[in-house]
């Protein structure tokens, strides 16, 4: 009976050591944590809100958060927070005091105590990486395995970062180019012997201009898509001499060019026009401009001071005792003695499956509303949707509407330089071009500007503006 009693007391006490070396854990709650992650530019910001107001920790406990960004394999984590018992603090201090720890970067050291349990805001930007798309916010949660207690762990879920859905833009169909007409256009720089009009195919430089011509021509001729209506010639005289006399002499040059394409050429010789396009000014003043000459300015104030002819080769001839007429004479005014040749032709209209095939070699025989069917079989915003367009307001360079859709493609691909271009050239009256110049000061943080344009081309029935305004507003 005895043995039996003792047995009893050495059970009780065996409860109350392993009570005494495994203290029940004293945290009654956890911080309440929330927080928010959010992408601006190359920047993603990390806002993390911790709620202290109704978390218990035993005095001489210390509880370490640690703000992690996950992403499927990859993780990164941010500094950490540190939130001691108040006596654990004290041993903390007295540590780093001693140098009996490494000090350790935190972010926030934090001494709970009954009048310091409030909520603070913990932030933090990192630069945005390709696998943050979809990524996590989760806090790593250590409580030490100290003053008594066993060291325990949590992970807590806290946020989300959702790709925002990029602004939506609008373009504008197109109107078919029912007749689709294009004129291509090359300078003849002719020599001719003075004063004569006949070509010689074999003098000078004139057996690599006409060759340039032949095949132009021999090209233009053998594209079945192409029905040729003009052929027209309009020759150019230098300043210099009697206007009658160059005009005589243009002109008995230029036809005597048509005559020469006539005879190596299969269209009819009705078609051939020939115009006379007078003394080329305009040509001199753009040789000069773009010229090496020290006194280019000058004469170019002699050539825009006066509309006479007669007066403004005089000035030339006499400014600075006519050294540098001497200079024109031999280099520039050669240059301007020149025929230009214009063919004039008709497109047919093609499928997709053509246009895509053309898109690469011809594009100007196709329309905007071609491209824009072309277009229409790509991704949106990738390299060839962006592509078409580029290339659709190249050969419709003042288009308003090839340059708005452009805009839109631009910015659809984030190219925020070329969008401002080409919407620098659209028709800013319209509603689209609002919706799309509201997407375009969205993206340069610019919301109110946005909203304003937003709400115009909602107000004028755009319904992907109404959309952006949600978004926006949101």
């Amino acid at each position: 009976m005895r043995k039996r009693k003792n047995i009893a007391v050495f059970i009780g006490l065996l409860c109350i050591t392993i009570s005494a070396m495994g203290q029940q854990d004293t945290t009654s709650y956890s911080p309440a944590l929330s927080g928010n992650l959010e992408r601006r530019g190359d920047l993603l910001y990390v806002d993390l809100r911790v709620d202290l107001t109704q978390f218990e920790l035993d005095r001489n406990r210390s509880l370490t958060l640690t703000p992690v960004l996950m992403s499927g394999g990859m993780k990164q984590e941010l500094q950490k927070i540190l939130i001691n018992g108040t006596t654990r603090q004290k041993a903390y201090e007295r540590d780093l005091a001693l140098e009996n720890v490494e000090p350790v970067p935190y972010r926030e050291i934090i001494k709970l105590s009954d009048s310091n349990k409030k909520e603070f805001l913990y932030t933090e930007t990192v630069p945005f990486a390709n696998w943050m798309s979809d990524v996590f916010l989760d806090v790593n949660e250590l409580y030490c395995g100290c003053g008594g207690h066993e060291e325990a762990t949590n992970t807590v879920p806290v946020a989300k970062y959702l790709q925002p859905m990029p602004p939506l833009v609008v373009y504008t169909q197109p109107e078919v180019e029912t007749i689709k007409t294009r004129t291509d256009s090359w300078d003849a720089f002719l020599d001719f012997p003075v004063n004569r009009t006949e070509i010689r195919p074999d003098y000078m430089s004139n057996p690599a201009e006409l060759s340039k011509i032949e095949t132009a021509l021999r090209e233009i001729e053998s594209d079945k898509n192409l029905t040729v209506n003009r052929i027209y010639m309009i020759g150019y005289a230098s300043p210099e001499g009697g206007i009658a006399h160059n005009e005589n002499l243009s002109k008995g040059r230029a036809e005597s060019f048509r005559s020469y394409l006539q005879s190596r050429a299969n269209f009819p010789s009705n078609i051939y026009e020939v115009e006379y396009g007078g003394e080329n000014w305009q040509g001199l003043e753009k040789a000069l401009e773009e010229s090496t000459l020290d006194s280019k300015n000058q004469l170019l104030e002699i050539i825009q001071s006066s509309t006479d002819a007669n007066y403004r080769k005089d000035a030339i001839k006499r400014f600075r005792n006519g050294a540098p007429y001497r200079q024109i004479l031999t280099e520039i005014y050669p240059k301007l003695r020149k025929v230009i040749v214009k063919v004039e032709y008709m497109v047919r209209a093609f499928t997709v499956e053509e246009s895509k095939a053309l898109f690469r070699t011809r594009p100007r025989q196709l329309s905007q509303e071609e491209m824009f069917r072309l277009a229409d079989t790509y991704e949106p915003g990738s390299r060839e949707f962006v592509e078409v367009f580029d290339v659709a307001v190249k050969m419709f360079p003042d288009n308003k509407v090839a340059n708005l859709n452009a805009a839109a493609a631009a910015l659809s691909a984030k190219d925020y330089v070329k969008a401002q271009q080409y919407l620098l050239k659209a028709d800013t009256t319209t509603p689209e071009y609002m919706n799309n110049m509201g997407v375009y000061y969205w993206n340069q943080g610019q919301t109110e500007r946005a909203k304003i344009l937003f709400q115009e081309a909602a107000r004028k029935g755009v319904g992907a503006a109404q959309q952006n305004l949600q978004r926006i507003n949101r």
